[in-house]
């Protein structure tokens, strides 16, 4: 994830590898593998990574728990660290305390540049539980939980309603999609092509752009809706592995669609393969419910 556009407000990224290269005008809360922040921290920096490196400045705290960290700028508040292996930069300067917990602390040099020995505080794994540590990135934390648990509602909602209104076509599309899961991948592949090649062709020319602008949208509404029909499908068939039928009543579709989600949003999850999986499930989804594939299937 590289995020190159300058927020306004705070962000809360999580990916495998994270890169900050544009300003952040409030506070950051950043988690991964490996993390790259090469632009100015508007607020507080906080979150957990296996190797950090901060070459830009931080206007508040800044709160890591990871193994290699390295500060390249200057930080206005005061730093709180679990790492170890702790490196500062030329650029490196901390305005506030500079708190190091555990036992390999001791360890690490610290510059006189970068703060004044008796603004430095040692403090032992089991003082983590602390206010200026783990209470505030256990709220960033919540803040997070909570958007994804919107997220995931969204998708319950709108996969449901569409399930429950387009009854009958929502069947077909099932039979469809396990009919050939590959056919079903395939052809969503195809219509996703001929969607997203059509935006390129009409933008081409000056009366095609409002056509293009209005095949975006229409290609971004195709893919969400792939992906949610693609969590309904996996839902559904294991309600129907479970019940013996797919689900009809109001509960049932909801239930089915809710199992779909929550399957759907843990095979996603899954690192490096996560992407992949999504993609896969959005191809399925799309060639389901593909009008050309229901003439072919008919026919």
């Amino acid at each position: 994830m590289t995020i190159k556009a300058s927020v306004g407000n705070s962000v809360y990224a999580a990916a495998d590898h994270v890169a900050i290269s544009a300003s952040i005008g409030s506070d950051a809360f950043v988690v991964g593998q490996t993390i790259v922040i090469d632009a100015a921290i508007g607020g507080d920096l906080r979150g957990a990574a296996t190797e950090i490196e901060v070459n830009a400045s931080v206007a508040g705290d800044m709160q890591y728990a990871g193994e290699d960290i390295t500060l390249n700028g200057p930080v206005a508040g005061t730093v709180a660290v679990s790492a170890e292996h702790l490196t500062f930069g030329p650029n490196a300067r901390i305005d506030g305390d500079l708190i190091l917990y555990g036992t390999s602390s001791a360890n690490i040099e610290i510059p006189t540049h970068v703060i004044s020995p008796d603004r430095v505080i040692y403090r032992t794994s089991s003082q983590l539980v602390d206010q200026e540590f783990v209470k505030p990135v256990g709220e960033h934390m919540g803040t997070m939980g909570l958007g994804i648990f919107y997220e995931l509602l969204v998708a319950v909602v709108l996969t449901s309603l569409i399930v429950i209104i387009a009854k009958n076509f929502t069947s077909s599309a099932y039979a469809r999609a396990w009919q050939s899961v590959l056919a079903s991948i395939g052809y969503g592949f195809l219509g996703l092509s001929l969607l997203s090649g059509s935006v390129i062709v009409t933008a081409l020319t000056f009366i095609g752009i409002p056509m293009s602008l209005l095949l975006v949208v229409v290609t971004i509404v195709v893919v969400l809706l792939g992906y949610w029909m693609g969590s309904y499908f996996i839902g559904a068939r294991i309600w129907l592995a479970a019940r013996g039928k797919l689900p009809s009543s109001l509960v049932a579709v909801l239930l089915a669609v809710t199992l779909g989600v929550m399957c759907a949003a843990l095979m996603t999850s899954v690192p490096i393969l996560g992407w992949w999986l999504a993609m896969a499930l959005t191809l399925f989804g799309v060639g389901a419910i593909s009008p050309w594939r229901g003439r072919r299937v008919n026919s």
